[in-house]
């Protein structure tokens, strides 16, 4: 039975605490359900990060490509899990069955958190509320479909946001672990350098911040604060630096970048990553593919010899589309239109996510969610930290493209003001409930 104690979302009521349970039951049946069904884990669609942990399995190098050239194409934890995984049980069924087990507990890691990030802003029955509410979510639940690592790099970002937001750690501390994960994070997706704003802003402006101010301690405690954030967040992505250094001759975090932008900028940019898919497409389908990017092909024919191959191809991608924005400002100002109403709404160039029951409640929470903060915590520095995390989001879509997966990552913001407009609701509810049952427990006695 779950620990109320150890869980500040749970109720104490023991009959809570047994439903609790069978919810975690049936959300863990409904996602090992969605991924037999939609996964063949004897091929499973792995993407960059299968291809790179093949090549790194059978020629040692961190390549995106067979020929052997060292690449920083995809941020590393990925790949180098799934290539362990491949070197252990082979690259096959096994491997791959391994590899939506550990997926599976951060799947279910996720509710947890986004209960201890409710209950840690509000009260115990937001917590809750937002728990059950993440356990059957459309958008989490959509991460079993697939072996990504969407549920991973969710959880670490969750993780720091719930850390650096405790007033129970000491606010060094949380500056430590909150920039450590961060880091981590770092090792999955490389967009968590834009993270840094939101996890500064709120570093600098909660309780803990704001209270040493007051004791004098001023800007150089604020520095303070900052360089031990700063310094926990570098340090998961030393090696990777210093293995980027050593084999391109400088800093290179990605050589992804210029490819990436240039795919959300060029003439028949949709501001997603495919075409329109036709109506009659289903999640069934493959989701591989996009929208031809201009210069792939001859690129794709360039013979990457070197590293500095490698970085030239980066650089020809980046300037391409750098020449397009300055080039095609009508273009562009109807792409960030696109693109904002592909990420707040649904993309629905994805047949996953034009699903009504998957784009429709993400909307609504978003909405309701907005419409809660604007009335009750907009002065609130914690709740404007977790809008900022979204907003961060929605800005890196509109500089690239959106895909499914960049809503998904920070759906836990909308969820938890969600949770908070209908946590109300539940009080009253339960309180009827208790009335009640004291009514049904005295009647007999009077009757007597």
């Amino acid at each position: 039975m779950l620990p109320a104690r150890s869980l500040p979302f749970l109720p104490e009521s023991r009959s809570f605490r047994i439903a609790a349970c069978a919810a975690v039951a049936l959300a863990a049946a409904a996602r090992i359900g969605l991924r037999i069904h939609f996964t063949d884990f004897r091929a499973p669609e792995l993407w960059e990060f299968g291809e790179i942990a093949r090549n790194l399995v059978q020629t040692g190098t961190f390549t995106y490509r067979s020929n052997g050239v060292p690449s920083a194409f995809m941020p590393p934890a990925y790949p180098l899990y799934i290539a362990f995984l491949y070197q252990i049980f082979g690259v096959g069924q096994v491997a791959h069955m391994v590899l939506a087990g550990a997926l599976l507990f951060f799947e279910l890691a996720v509710p947890f958190l986004v209960g201890y990030l409710a209950a840690g802003i509000w009260d115990r029955t937001t917590g809750f509320v937002a728990f059950l509410l993440a356990l059957f979510w459309p958008q989490f639940l959509v991460m079993s479909g697939r072996l990504t690592n969407v549920p991973i790099y969710t959880s670490l970002l969750l993780l720091a946001c719930v850390l650096v937001l405790s007033n129970s750690i000491p606010l060094r501390r949380r500056a430590l672990f909150g920039g450590f994960l961060l880091g981590a994070f770092g090792l999955f997706r490389f967009e968590a350098c834009a993270f840094l704003v939101p996890f500064g802003f709120v570093l600098l402006r909660h309780n803990g911040a704001a209270s040493s101010q007051r004791r004098g301690a001023g800007w150089r405690h604020r520095l303070g604060i900052l360089s031990v954030f700063l310094g926990a967040f570098i340090t998961p992505l030393l090696p990777w630096i210093a293995r980027n250094y050593a084999v391109f001759g400088q800093v290179v975090l990605s050589t992804s970048g210029g490819y990436n932008l240039r795919r959300g900028h060029h003439a028949r940019a949709t501001g997603t990553a495919r075409e329109y898919y036709a109506a009659e497409n289903t999640l069934t389908e493959s989701t591989v593919g996009g929208t031809p990017v201009p210069g792939a092909e001859a690129m794709a024919r360039v013979v990457e010899r070197t590293p500095g191959d490698v970085l030239r191809v980066d650089r020809f991608f980046r300037d391409e589309a750098l020449r397009f924005i300055a080039a095609n400002p009508a273009k562009e100002a109807s792409l960030v239109v696109r693109k904002l109403f592909f990420f707040l709404v649904a993309d629905f160039t994805h047949p996953m996510s034009r699903v009504f029951p998957i784009w429709g409640a993400s909307l609504a929470a978003l909405v309701v969610g907005l419409v809660c903060w604007l009335r009750n915590g907009i002065r609130d520095p914690r709740q404007q930290f977790l809008w900022l995390v979204f907003t961060t989001q929605a800005c890196l879509a509109v500089v690239f493209f959106v895909v499914p997966r960049y809503r998904m990552g920070v759906e836990f913001v909308p969820l938890v003001f969600f949770a908070a407009a209908l946590a109300p609701l539940v009080r009253h509810w339960s309180a009827d409930s208790t009335s009640q049952q004291k009514e049904a427990r005295v009647r007999p006695r009077l009757s007597h």
